[in-house]
């Protein structure tokens, strides 16, 4: 049903992006990608469109792309003041980074997030295991 008056008004990217949440949370990664792709442009949902993608990117298990999504996500954030989505995108980049062996970069994205939101699920207690 969401699908289809998805396609009925296809100028709704609020409709979009719940129809690719809800692809990828089914395992339709490929298709949820094929969705976000249409409304990435779409600057008031950007943010999180790139967050979704990244995340998605990730299932794929394509760790380079979706880090520069993330990274993408926080700029965009950043420019258009959304702070939820920052800080998410923060703390999916901090997280990647740390598990790629990047932990320079991951320690600078947890630190920005902790100066954002210092309770943001647990980026204080992994800044803390990167410093050690």
């Amino acid at each position: 049903t969401l699908n289809a008056r998805s396609e009925r008004f296809p100028q709704d990217a609020g409709l979009k992006l719940e129809v690719a949440v809800r692809l990828k949370r089914a395992g339709n990664y490929s298709g949820a990608i094929q969705r976000l792709e249409e409304i990435a442009a779409d600057h008031s949902q950007r943010p999180n469109v790139l967050i979704q993608l990244g995340e998605c990117w990730q299932h794929l298990r394509q760790f380079e792309k979706a880090l520069g999504l993330y990274i993408q996500a926080i700029a965009y954030a950043e420019e258009l003041d959304q702070h939820e989505p920052q800080k998410l995108a923060l703390y999916r980049a901090g997280s990647l980074a740390s598990a790629m062996q990047q932990t320079g970069e991951a320690k600078a994205w947890f630190q920005q997030l902790v100066s954002l939101d210092s309770e943001f699920k647990d980026a204080r207690q992994r800044l803390q295991e990167l410093d050690t």
